[in-house]
This record gives C-alpha cells, structure tokens and sequence, in this order.
C-alpha cells in the first residue's frame, strides 16, 4: 500500500492503523483479515512515534491495541498472547519514560502474574527485574 502524496509516513501509519483498530472481526468489508495481522504493525508504529520525540501518541497506539484485549484473549493463535505480553511491556517502558512510574509498576505487577509460570529467563521477566533494579538504585540514590 503506497503513502498518500502530501502525508508524511506517521500520519499515514497512524490513520491506517486507527481504521485496523475500528474495523470489527466478522465486519463485511473489514480490511484486515486475522487479529494477529490488525496488532502487526503496533510495536514498531508506537516505536516510531517514541523515536520521533512524541511518547504520549507512542503510549496512545499501544492503548488503542490493548483496548482490544478481549479479542486477543478470545483469539486462541500463537501470536496474540505474546503480542499482548509485548504490548504491555512496551507501554511499561514508554511510561517509565514519561515519569508516570505508578502506572508502569501496575502493568509491570500484571505481567509478573501472567508470567508467574515461565522460565526465569523469559525475555519480558528478564525486562522486568532489570528495570526493577535500576528503580531500586535509583530510589537509594
């Protein structure tokens, strides 16, 4: 699909992605075909926006996608529960970021229950005590 003349890729990206995010499953006409391939481009859209110097829009994509929750718990394929894993974990940081630490201990607390079962060595895990320990010395600090 070929970027509008006149817009810049962001713009784009964001306004194709917020039709994904509308478009409903079983909606005739819907331009997506699986829920895997609707959250496909969120990691790397919110990626973007970070890297443009705008973690409040990078926050908002991932919100968007997570509000879709329910399909990606109801949609039984190998891509959404590590999707949904990923997405949290990714918000956590943007909102370690943003100075809003309360809001990431409370979706860091979530993912260290869903994950209270995986190996010790589980990449999201690992995240999580790293930046725990970087909280802790810097709170001694």
């Amino acid at each position: 699909m070929a970027i509008p003349v006149g817009k810049s890729w962001a713009v784009w990206a964001f306004s194709y992605l917020s039709k994904l995010i509308r478009c409903q499953p079983k909606k005739k006409g819907c331009i997506r075909s699986s829920l895997a391939l609707h959250c496909g481009p969120v990691p790397e859209l919110s990626e973007a926006w970070r890297e443009q110097g705008d973690p409040t829009n990078a926050a908002q994509v991932l919100r968007a996608a997570l509000e879709k929750e329910a399909f990606l718990l109801l949609d039984q394929s190998v891509l959404t529960g590590p999707l949904w894993l990923k997405l949290q974990a990714q918000l956590s940081q943007l909102y370690r970021e943003m100075d809003r630490d309360e809001d990431a201990r409370k979706i860091e607390d979530e993912l260290r229950r869903r994950l209270a079962l995986a190996d010790a060595v589980h990449p999201i895990l690992q995240q999580l005590e790293y930046t725990a320990t970087v909280a802790s010395r810097q709170a001694a600090n």
